[in-house]
Order: structure tokens, then C-alpha cells, then sequence
């Protein structure tokens, strides 16, 4: 039992096959995990070469579009997610490919391939930390819209209140 829910936990994001029109892909858990162990393996256990670098460029571009074809998760923007980080990483792949090569040509390619990887680098980052002021803005929105409209509520019930009380003191006037 234990280990059933030790692989459904890796296998609880991808499509069972149960709805109708869709097919079982918790299979790609597996091949997903063991394509990125050995693309890893192929970078740095192989060869120190940089073309194992473009290697794993050119086999996560294959994942990316063998992704693209299957969209083996159950929600959509999980696959985008997914497809946009393989994307990204065999963009960074070749990135340091183009690097080491332009170390032999000249300086100034150096310096501008440095600044392209240091921004690829920085934008996984920046997008999180943008998510995450997202995230809290929204809840202090969310926050501040209840808060307005207990405030709001209340003043009704005291303006009510407020009514009620001079209708019957009306006719102790007159």
C-alpha cells in the first residue's frame, strides 16, 4: 500500500484515461523522470565536452515537442508550464554552447553572451518574485473588498436600527 501511494504521487498530475476521449498517461511519469535523469547524465557524468550541452538542447527540444504532441497532464496549464520550462532550459542549453564557442572568436561576443545567459539566468526569478506580489496583492484586495463590505453591511444595520427607533418614537411625539 505504501508504495501505490509513493507512485501516485508521482503519478497524480498526468491523465488516467477514466473520462472518455482521453488516454492514460501516467506512463509518462516514468519516461518524463528518466529522460531528464538521463539527459543530466549525458551533461555532466559523459563528457565535459560543450557539445553534450547542445546534445541536451537538442533531446529536451525533442521532450518539448513530444509534450507539445501528448499533453500528458490533466490540466492544460500544467503542459504549458512544462513545455515552457524544457523550452527554456534547452534555450539555456545553447546558451552555453554559443558561450564556450564565442570565447575562441572575440571579446565582444563574450560580453554579450554573458549578459543573454546572466538574463536568462535572472528571469525563472523575476517571474516568481512577480507571482508572488501578485499573490499577496490579490489576497490584500480580497481582504480590503470584505473589510469594505462588513463596513458597509454594518452601517446599513445601523441605519435600519437608526430608522426603526425614530418610527416608534413618532407616535410618542405626536
Amino acid at each position: 500500500h505504501a508504495l501505490q501511494v509513493f507512485v501516485d504521487t508521482f503519478q497524480g498530475h498526468f491523465k488516467d484515461g477514466i473520462a472518455t476521449g482521453t488516454r492514460d498517461c501516467r506512463w509518462f511519469a516514468a519516461v518524463y523522470f528518466l529522460g531528464r535523469m538521463l539527459i543530466l547524465y549525458g551533461m555532466y557524468a559523459i563528457s565535459e565536452d560543450v557539445m553534450c550541452y547542445a546534445l541536451a538542447g537538442i533531446s529536451l527540444l525533442f521532450l518539448a515537442v513530444f509534450m507539445i504532441i501528448l499533453r500528458p497532464y490533466k490540466s492544460g496549464k500544467l503542459n504549458a508550464y512544462h513545455v515552457v520550462l524544457v523550452i527554456y532550459i534547452a534555450i539555456v542549453c545553447f546558451a552555453v554552447t554559443a558561450f564556450d564557442e564565442a570565447s575562441i572568436k572575440g571579446q565582444w561576443i563574450i560580453i554579450q553572451l554573458k549578459t543573454f545567459t546572466l538574463v536568462l539566468a535572472a528571469l525563472p526569478t523575476l517571474a516568481f518574485v512577480i507571482y508572488i506580489v501578485y499573490r499577496v496583492v490579490r489576497k490584500c484586495y480580497a481582504a480590503c473588498k470584505q473589510e469594505r463590505v462588513r463596513r458597509l453591511q454594518s452601517r446599513e444595520r445601523i441605519s435600519e436600527i437608526c430608522t426603526s427607533d425614530e418610527e416608534q418614537v413618532q407616535p410618542l411625539l405626536s
